[in-house]
């Protein structure tokens, strides 16, 4: 019995060696290398998001580029067109229900001609009440976008570099030719080659949901250069 009791007691402060032996270094380390890391949060502004670091160095407030509220001259205020097909929407006393701005790449010749023989065959070849177009900027391709425009008469090919920083010049484009070009449309629908409109839904939508849609009355622009 004592033998066992002896056991038992030898076996306990084994454990207790063992724990202590594992707790001491690890609290060691982390009480001596804890202590220089600094919790910053930068406090938050108009043009950035709230960003919290762990840092061990103070911020540099000089490293952060100042971005302007009004970008006053930051693009072109009109984009010169390569390719324009201004006849789309006319006549311009000719009711339209929507104009859809289909972005596109050059590369993707197969994906325009897809959707053309499926969901934009409502509208019957920009005949109809409903039209579209595809927007697209210069590349090496240019030729032959050029040449596809010729058999379809459906591209609007815009003199800025087709890539994907210049995404931002697509959307310009699309609304500037729309302002000037199709007028009589109700609706301006923005949308990518790689997307599948419901048409028939779609007008539904906006038949049922005419004034629907939410508007930001109080709301400033992205700063953030991280975002495209």
């Amino acid at each position: 019995m004592k033998r066992r009791n002896f056991q038992t007691t030898v076996i306990r402060l084994l454990s207790c060696i063992i724990s202590l032996g594992i707790a001491f270094p690890m609290f060691f380390y982390l009480n001596t290398n804890v202590r220089s890391l600094t919790l910053y949060v930068k406090p938050y502004d108009a043009t950035n998001y709230q960003t919290m670091h762990t840092r061990t160095k103070p911020f540099d407030e000089q490293n952060q580029i100042v971005r302007q509220q009004k970008c006053t001259g930051c693009f072109s205020e009109s984009i010169d067109l390569i390719i324009n097909n201004e006849e789309i929407c006319k006549p311009s006393n000719e009711y339209i229900d929507i104009i859809i701005m289909i972005t596109s790449s050059p590369q993707n010749k197969l994906s325009r001609d897809v959707i053309r023989d499926t969901w934009l065959k409502h509208t019957k070849m920009n005949k109809g009440n409903i039209r579209y177009v595809f927007l697209l900027g210069e590349s090496q391709m240019t030729k032959e976008l050029e040449e596809e425009n010729f058999q379809t008469v459906d591209i609007i090919l815009g003199s800025f570099k087709d890539t994907y920083d210049y995404l931002i010049y697509k959307t310009m484009m699309s609304f500037q030719w729309a302002t000037k070009h199709c007028r009589n449309a109700q609706f301006v629908m923005k949308t990518d080659d790689d997307v599948y409109v419901h048409i028939p839904e779609l007008k539904r939508v906006i038949n049922e949901n005419a004034d629907g849609g939410s508007c930001q009355h109080v709301a400033s622009p992205l700063r953030d250069k991280r975002s495209k």
